[in-house]
């Protein structure tokens, strides 16, 4: 029997001024069902790099709501953000010591530990054109500008 997959896309919107931002995720299980979301944090986020990091979570947290993945699913995350691959492909021993990137990866990897998931990164390009970045990357803009309002 084939190892269940989760293919997990997310991104973020980020907006320097205001510090506001937002985030979208976009994943499907095993080709057959699909689940899209989207918002805006309602708190202020320091820089574009946290942004990516809680994208991902919310990414997460839909996934498992949604798709309720049993012991030993595979979550591939794909994110054009190369520092959030590096520390997710790591999680028992993350390298950073920014607090709220810490704090975000120990939330992910408690989540991994509990749902007996396999929770990886995997880097893909911002611009590739497939249909979920596009997707991703349209809604962080659409949910950005509802955050600066």
């Amino acid at each position: 029997m084939k190892t269940p997959t989760i293919t997990l896309f997310t991104d973020a919107g980020f907006d320097p001024p205001s510090k506001s931002g937002s985030w979208a995720a976009w994943a499907k299980f095993s080709g057959r069902k699909t689940l899209r979301r989207s918002g805006f944090f309602h708190k202020e986020i320091r820089d574009s790099g946290l942004a990516k990091y809680k994208a991902l979570v919310n990414g997460l947290i839909n996934v498992m709501r949604f798709f309720s993945p049993l012991p030993k699913t595979i979550i591939l995350c794909h994110t054009d953000y190369e520092e959030l691959i590096y520390q997710l492909n790591r999680l028992s021993a993350p390298t950073t010591n920014e607090p709220e990137r810490r704090l975000v990866l120990n939330y992910i990897h408690t989540l991994q530990q509990n749902t007996e998931t396999i929770i990886s990164g995997r880097y893909i390009n911002g611009t590739s054109g497939d249909v979920a970045t596009a997707w991703c990357e349209s809604e962080c803009k659409k949910q950005l500008a509802f955050a600066k309002e």
